[in-house]
This record gives C-alpha cells, structure tokens and sequence, in this order.
C-alpha cells in the first residue's frame, strides 16, 4: 500500500508542475491542496487501509470539474476550431498507426521493416522543441519569486526523435526547472554580494554520444551542498552513519533522487515534498537512462540526464565498415575462384578519389533501402577472361570467353555484394539491390556530380580489379558516414 501512496503522490506532484507549465491555476491550486491531505492522511497513519478504502478516498475527489472549468476558460479565449496553413496537410496520429497497421498486414516482413521506420519519421519533432515550454514557465516562476532569470537559453545539435517515448520524461522535467528557481538562484540582494549578475541564468544544452542524447540542465545558483545532503539522508536513514560517511560526493548527490527526500525544511506549493526528482529518476529510469549532477557551491548545478538514442532508422554504416567487408570478400573470391592473389596498388586499402577509373569491362548495381548507393566493378579483358573460364570450367576457344564476359562480371558482383551484406546480420532484407547495368569502355573515368566515391584498386597477376561505392549526394534511407579516411 505503502508503495502504491507514493507512486500516486509522485504522479499528482508531477500533473501540478504540468499544469502550472500551463499557468492553469485553478487546477494547481486543487492539486496542491490535494497533496497536503495525502501527506496528512499518511502521517495520521492512513497507510494502514485496504485497497478498498483508499479508493474510497480518492473517489470523493472532483478532478474533472477541475478540469471543466478551465477548459471552459481556454475555449472562451481560443474557440473551437484551429487555423493550418494552407500549404499543410493534418493527418491525425490515430490514422497514421492506422496505416501502418495495414502496411503489417498487407506487406511482407522486409519491406515493412523498410517502409514502417519512414512513416514512423512523420510523427518525429525536433527533441530540442519539447523544451519550449519551459523557457515561458521559467519566466512566470521567477516573477512569482521576485528573482530575476534570463531567458531560458537552449543549444541542441539536430536531433529528430518520436515524442511519445520521451512525453512522461519531458513531463517530470518541470520539478528540475522548478529546484532551479526555488532552491537554486539567489535573490538579487544576495547575488550583488556574491558579485554576480542581478539576472541569473538557466540552460539548456541537448547534444549526444555514440550511445546517447546528452540533456544538461544549468542554473549558476548556490549549487547544492553535499555536506546538507548527507546530514538529511542520515536523519531520513537513507544510508547508515558509516556508509555515509565513506561515500564521495558524488555517490551521496545521487541520494536527491530517492523517494521523499528533501533538503528544504518548509513545503511550499511549488516545491519542498520530496518527490519531484523521485519522479524524474523514474522515468530516466523507464527509457533505460540515467542522471548525474554536478555542482559547485556558489557556481551552480547541472543535471546531465542520458538517455538511450532511439535506433528506428534500419542502419547508419560507416563507409569503412562496409567496405573492408567488400575487400576481404573480393580477395578471398579471386583466391579461391581463379587462385589470383592479389593486392591493394595504394599505400592505404581505402582512398577517396574524385573520379572513378574504369576499366575494359563494368558493371553497376543500384543499392536501394536502408543504404543507397551505387556499387561498381570493373576489371581488365584478361582477369575478366580468366573469370569466365573458371566459372563455366569448359573448354573454350579463343574468343568465345567474349560472349559470357557480361553476365559473369555481373554474377561476380553480385556474389562479392551479396557474401559482404553478410557481414551485417539482417541488413541483407533491408536492401534492394538492382539488375546490373554492363559497360565496356577502353579508358573512361566515372564522375557522379555531388557524388562521394570511394573505391579499393587490386592488383592480380592476370591485371587489375577495381571496386567503388557512389554514394549520391542526399541519398535517402540508410546512410554511408563520411568519414576522414588517412
């Protein structure tokens, strides 16, 4: 019972902060009054009813007038109906899973995989723009306050995500901004004798990992003494005297997170109880995230909140990854195909040109999906003849290797494409690769205009063997990085 309290608590807390976010006051003020009789209701030792009677208690609540009356309020002010541009169409979220339910059933597994991450990308928003909110509720609080705050300042790299996974994260944000205000900028007066600015400033800095989306919160307020932190836990009994007294302060700043603790001695409507930061941990926790808080006493505090990147897109491949995968399977099939050793002619296996070098014989194959480029092989007449005969193993004249050049080159490709996707375990059913486009040239060079071109040149006894990746420029679905090759 003890546990279902305080999981209803946490949850009325963060709906008040979400609510004054919306300067919806009439609803604030029932919610707060509402958690006060909570907090009464526990200390007279009403923890100790059944189901039953707790339900019984909440059930003499009147949440939605509450509700009513402010919505009646916003529909006064804004009316029923709202304004679109002409140029955009409204497609509403219930029908979009609607179709992507018809695509489950009408499609086969590959191209769903394919397809359903796309029309996903229709519901995605800039991660930086559920923070809007904030900036405006930061300003209201500080005037609440008497404090003096700049304008929530927010630097976010591009960063398209679903804002439904990260929507009761955002949510319980509102009690970090609100420690801001409350606990963490001085007044004027004492930031004139702490020779700051009168206007204090919080922060919002959203970047990411290779693994994460990174979300520092900074205020350049008191900073939080770790010292109080570890004089409350141990009169909470969060952690034995001992256990206390060996922890660094980092280990004893992750104890703001737990439930019901609270350095502020007096509860006020807006923060003191003990649960916001509880709030925030658990749903950190939900996304498989985590925080961690770092503060200076007399600079300010940070809260880093790293969560797990959101992996919808089928595949990002590095070009050197998708391409080291082709130069072991080109040698190891000229190897055991025709006993051709071979070696790349450069001093490094993978150089960026800007062109293209063809030879005698070409083929193309187009790579659609999750990647989209172009993959090109191109060899000398001899080491193409020596192909054939190895492939056929009958006894031809010269000559005759010339009428099966064509569908051997590009048999050959797609056996050295087709054993590299391999290397990338369910890759190969996101990919749509193409008939092959033969071409004979006796020199040419090949320039794809805002193209990127990477290729390998091997050198074999019998003549060279060349492999390329075009990769044009904007190219849609997956992705090949870009990256510095020395």
């Amino acid at each position: 019972m003890a546990s279902k309290f305080a999981d209803i608590f946490r949850r009325l807390h963060t709906f008040k902060g979400n609510f004054s976010q919306l300067n919806m006051n009439f609803v604030v003020d029932c919610l707060h009054q509402l958690e006060t009789k909570m907090t009464d209701f526990k200390n007279e030792g009403g923890l100790d009813l059944d189901q039953e009677e707790l339900e019984q208690l909440f059930s003499q609540l009147e949440p939605d007038f509450w509700l009513e009356k402010e919505l009646a309020y916003l529909e006064e002010v804004l009316g029923q109906k709202l304004l679109t541009k002409d140029d955009e169409l409204v497609i509403s979220k219930s029908k979009l899973m609607e179709i992507e339910k018809r695509m489950e059933t009408l499609l086969s597994p590959s191209d769903c995989k394919l397809l359903i991450p796309e029309l996903r990308r229709l519901r995605h928003k800039p991660f930086a723009d559920l923070f809007n909110s904030f900036t405006d509720y930061v300003s209201r609080l500080a005037e609440r306050f008497e404090k003096l705050v700049y304008p929530v300042k927010i630097t976010a790299k591009p960063l398209q995500v679903n804002p439904d996974v990260y929507k009761g994260l955002i949510k319980s944000l509102v009690h970090v901004f609100r420690n801001a205000v409350d606990h963490g900028l001085e007044g004027v007066d004492e930031r004139i004798e702490c020779a700051k600015e009168e206007y204090g400033q919080i922060s919002i800095d959203i970047s990411t990992t290779d693994r994460y989306i990174v979300v520092g919160i900074s205020d350049d307020g008191r900073g939080i003494d770790a010292a109080a932190v570890r004089r409350k836990a141990l009169a909470q009994g969060l952690l034995p005297e001992e256990q206390l007294q060996g922890a660094g302060d980092d280990e004893v700043m992750q104890l703001i997170f737990a439930d019901g603790f609270s350095t502020k001695d007096s509860v006020t409507d807006v923060s003191g109880r003990g649960v916001g930061l509880a709030a925030l941990h658990h749903e950190l926790t939900k996304l498989g995230g985590y925080p961690r808080v770092e503060t200076v006493l007399g600079q300010g505090t940070t809260f880093y909140l790293y969560l797990p990147l959101e992996n919808e897109r089928a595949w990002a491949v590095p070009v050197s990854d998708l391409l080291e995968p082709l130069l072991e399977t080109a040698r190891h099939f000229l190897a055991e195909q025709m006993g051709l050793e071979s070696e790349p002619t450069d001093q490094t296996s993978i150089i960026r040109p800007d062109s293209l070098e063809l030879y005698n014989k070409t083929v193309l194959l187009a790579i659609r999906g999750a990647i989209e480029c172009y993959f090109v092989l191109s060899v000398d007449d001899e080491v193409l003849r020596l192909m054939v005969r190895n492939y056929l193993m009958d006894d031809l004249q010269p000559g005759e290797e010339e009428e099966y050049m064509q569908d051997i080159l590009a048999e050959s490709a797609n056996t050295i494409l087709g054993n590299s996707v391999k290397y990338f375990p369910g890759l190969e059913e996101l990919l749509v690769i193409d008939s092959p486009v033969a071409l004979t040239s006796e020199e040419a060079l090949m320039r794809y205009k805002e193209a990127k071109i990477w290729r390998y040149q091997l050198q074999t006894t019998a003549g060279r063997f060349n492999l390329g990746l075009v990769m044009p420029e904007g190219a849609a679905g997956g992705r090949l990085v870009d990256e510095s090759i020395s």
